[in-house]
This record gives C-alpha cells, structure tokens and sequence, in this order.
C-alpha cells in the first residue's frame, strides 16, 4: 500500500507544478484558468463504501453455487481541506458503520466505527462567472480507528481487537483511487462555498489477498469489487493570491 502511494504521489506533484507554471505564465493567454491562490477551510460530508462479492463454490468437484453478497460501510464525517488551486489535501474524521447485506443472511450485526481518512487530489479549475468548476482525480485513506460491535460474542474497540479475532488489521481500512467534480462559489473575494462529487474505488488490501488465497485452497473462488460515493460542502478562506 505505501509503495502505491509513493508511486501516485510525484505524478499528482508533476501535476500540480504544471498547472502552476500554466497558471503564472500563461493567464493572458487563458482567462478560463484562475490566479493561483493558497486557502483552507472545513467541510461535512455523507460517505458510503459498498463491497460486492460474487463467489462460485465447488467443493470436491459436486456442483457450484453463485451468489452476491453486498456489505455497506456508511456514515458522515467533518474535516478540513488545504488548497492549492492544482491540488486538494484533505484531513477527516468518518463516523460509520459496518453492516452486511447479504442473501440468506439472518444475523444483526453491525460495528459502528469512528475511521481516520487522508486524502491528496489533482485538480484542474475552469471558472466561470463566480464559480469555479473542477475535476478530481487522485488518492484517499481511511483508516479503522476505533469501533463498538453490536450482534457478536467478540468485543472489537480497537485495531489490536480486530487483528486479534480477525487476523489482519487492515480489515476495515480502505486505500482507494478517487475520480470526481467539485464547484466552488465565491462569496467574496476571500470566501468560498465547496462543494464535491466523489467516488472511491477501493485497492485490493493484504486481508483481500489472504481471504482469496485461503478461499482457493479451499476450491472457492470469487471476486470482490468495492466502490463507494462521497458528497461533502464547506466554507474555504483564501489566505493567499486573488
């Protein structure tokens, strides 16, 4: 995971120091790019993560079964944003829950869970009129932090607990590719109102890794696809540039 990330980090960096250098050198030339500025600001957000299983069952060779499993990770979240007109840092805190929603599923359970998120996003602004509009495309982490199950006979409160009953420690954290599209709205010369569109899509984890090796052992094979929509507004400030 962290080789994925210095990986993608020096080409939104490439990214970023090519809009600046567009931006101080060529606004003449492209009024639709705005002057490059530094701000910050907080926002709430609703976020959603959805697992998709599908698996296919043939023990010893004697039939096969084909299903899908959904499981839901939901909630809403407050964090802050650090703005460089070209790119996007965010720091966030997620309150959620871990819920499935599976067939022939009959069991309660559910872990509602407080995660930590870090997220650094490419942009490319476009204005028009007050408004400033703009694609995203870039890196999110959410991290479990802490958590309350409901419906098990475990207790699971901390990373240590769910590497202790579950294995790995990565169960529920996500590290996922982000594309989406953001508006911001000038209030004043300073003052701004963002709003963004969002959807992750979840890299396969060390616990995904480990689950599809002992399920193959086991002549169970499947496919797990996670993917999930983040809708935030906030209030920016402009602590520098116009």
């Amino acid at each position: 995971m962290a080789k994925k990330c210095l990986f993608l980090l020096p080409l939104l960096c490439l990214c970023a120091l090519s809009g600046f250098s567009l931006s101080s050198s060529g606004t003449k030339q492209n009024t639709l790019m705005p002057d490059f500025s530094i701000s910050g600001g907080g926002r709430i957000f609703y976020n959603g993560m959805f697992d998709i299983w599908k698996y296919s069952n043939n023990y010893n060779n004697v039939g096969s079964t084909l299903e899908y499993r959904l499981y839901s990770n939901h909630g809403f979240g407050i964090g802050v944003f650090f703005d460089a007109t070209y790119v996007e840092v965010g720091l966030d805190f997620i309150f959620g829950s871990f819920k499935p929603n599976a067939r022939g599923y009959t069991g309660d359970f559910e872990l509602a869970s407080t995660q930590f998120g870090f997220s650094i996003l490419g942009k490319l602004p476009l204005m028009a009129g007050p408004a400033v509009f703009f694609p995203l495309a870039g890196i999110d982490y959410q991290i479990f932090l802490s958590g309350e199950a409901k419906g098990l006979p475990i207790n699971i409160k901390n990373r240590d607990d769910v590497k202790e009953y579950m294995g790995y420690e990565d169960i529920f954290d996500a590290f996922s590719l982000v594309l989406g599209i953001g508006l911001d709205f000038n209030l004043t010369s300073k003052l701004y109102l963002r709003g963004e569109a969002l959807c992750n899509f979840k890299m396969e984890s060390d616990s995904d890794k480990a689950l599809k090796k002992l399920a193959k052992n086991n002549n169970v094979s499947f496919s797990l696809f996670t993917f999930g929509p983040r809708i935030s507004i906030g209030v920016g400030y402009k602590f520098w540039g116009k």
